[in-house]
């Protein structure tokens, strides 16, 4: 086969997954918001009436707080504070209400009048720039069963994805890098408590899950690629740019894990700039894909400068002295943030200890070390996209630092995953010389 067939039976795939994931994303969004929104105010009525909508912020069981300011933005999405959108609209524009305090009025508002109230749309309370897919779940949910099923059901995504990690790092390298990647993300985290701020529960299932898919299906090369790419373009549909780092470090550690015992070095590498590069294209090309339908539905001006306003305070704004772009001050931001948790300390130890015994078992036992080398690449791409993103990174460090545990649960399994290939390749010479007559 000639290089450019190989190239294309590498890409094509992944550009078929590419080019149809944000019509079937926009298609599935119109189906959610299709659900009336009679029925999704009135519920969320009820949730004020017994103080389950809100408040803003709570505690989270270990020292920080949860993001109900964005629950509530988010529970009310596909709802209009005036007028009425067709379920394409709302798919496209994603009008919202107002968060907790302003919202709990303007829920009971909408519900006496039936859902709706007439007159103009107020454009400034459109989310559009998102994809807000949590929607597509939380939407009907609520509709049904209210706040409390969304948060239940979000919980039920959460532990299926962690369960669907674990066994995939075990499936692949064994129980001991199952327990070193996860456990600072589950002990050292809110990650147990997030469901009780279901778009952060969402969130977080999203990166875990596709991150599981990738590890357990990522063989052979082309369809590792599709997937790194459907991995990147899901997170950044259903995420409200919480953790992308995590997602973006977890997807490539993913994609290093697809090895075979065999691959050659160049193969590894490959791998690792399939999961990496994958992902930033998934993701990228999707978030664009909607400023696209967006401009093309309502005209590109005002997308135009929303995107360029908020990006570049997301970027660099110094929010009147509150951020600091200094180099290096957003990690410094997220890790001072972890450490308040009260496990995060001995669990960021626990790590570096795993990570040092296993580098040294493996020097003296002459192991490979490329496969945990890659993986520390991969833990590096979370402190990239903090500096990269300093304002988001250090104002919304309240819950951007789950990142720092996921890339100190990346790196605690590199150490692993020596460990355990010399305990398998040990049982395989002793199975050996048992059979000898």
């Amino acid at each position: 086969m000639t290089l450019g067939r190989r190239l294309v039976a590498l890409v094509w795939p992944a550009l078929a997954v590419q080019l149809l994931l944000p019509l079937v994303l926009l298609v599935g969004m119109t189906a959610a918001m299709a659900t009336p929104n009679r029925v999704v105010v009135q519920k969320l009525s009820q949730d004020v009436a017994s103080r389950v909508y809100g408040p803003s912020y709570l505690g989270d069981a270990v020292g920080g707080r949860l993001d109900r300011f964005t629950e509530c933005i988010a529970a009310s999405q596909g709802s209009a504070i005036r007028g009425d959108y067709s379920p394409l609209e709302r798919a496209i524009s994603s009008p919202r209400l107002p968060s907790c305090d302003q919202g709990a009025g303007v829920v009971r508002e909408l519900a006496a009048h039936g859902g709706s109230v007439p007159g103009e749309h107020d454009h400034k309370l459109e989310y559009s720039r998102y994809w807000n897919g949590y929607a597509l779940v939380s939407r009907p949910v609520i509709a049904l069963w209210g706040l409390a099923g969304a948060r239940l059901v979000s919980f039920g995504l959460l532990a299926a994805s962690v369960v669907g990690l674990w066994a995939a790092v075990l499936r692949r390298r064994g129980g001991l890098a199952a327990v070193a990647l996860l456990a600072p993300l589950v002990l050292g985290t809110n990650l147990v408590t997030s469901p009780l701020a279901y778009t952060h529960a969402l969130s977080l299932a999203a990166a875990l899950g596709l991150a599981a898919v990738v590890l357990r299906w990522g063989n052979p090369v082309p369809r590792l690629l599709a997937l790194t790419v459907l991995s990147g373009g899901l997170y950044v549909f259903i995420d409200f740019l919480t953790n992308p780092g995590l997602a973006w470090s977890l997807t490539a550690a993913a994609a290093v894990l697809t090895a075979r015992r065999d691959e050659t070095a160049w193969g590894r590498v490959g791998r690792l700039v399939c999961g990496g590069a994958g992902w930033a294209v998934g993701y990228g090309a999707t978030w664009m894909a909607k400023w696209l339908i967006v401009g093309i539905h309502s005209g590109f001006g005002a997308i135009r400068r929303e995107i360029s306003e908020v990006g570049g305070s997301r970027l660099s704004g110094t929010m009147e002295g509150r951020v600091d772009l200094s180099p290096g001050a957003a990690v410094l931001k997220n890790w001072r943030t972890w450490m308040e948790v009260p496990t995060a300390g001995t669990l960021a130890g626990a790590c570096l200890v795993l990570l040092l015994v296993g580098l040294v078992v493996g020097l003296v036992r002459r192991q490979a070390l490329l496969e945990p080398l890659l993986l520390v690449v991969c833990a590096a791409i979370v402190p990239v996209w903090y500096e990269v993103l300093k304002n988001h990174s250090q104002i919304h460090a309240f819950f951007t630092y789950r990142s720092m545990a996921g890339a100190a649960g990346i790196l605690a399994m590199a150490g692993a995953t020596l460990l355990a290939s010399r305990r398998v390749g040990s049982s395989r010479r002793h199975t050996a010389a048992s059979e000898q007559p």
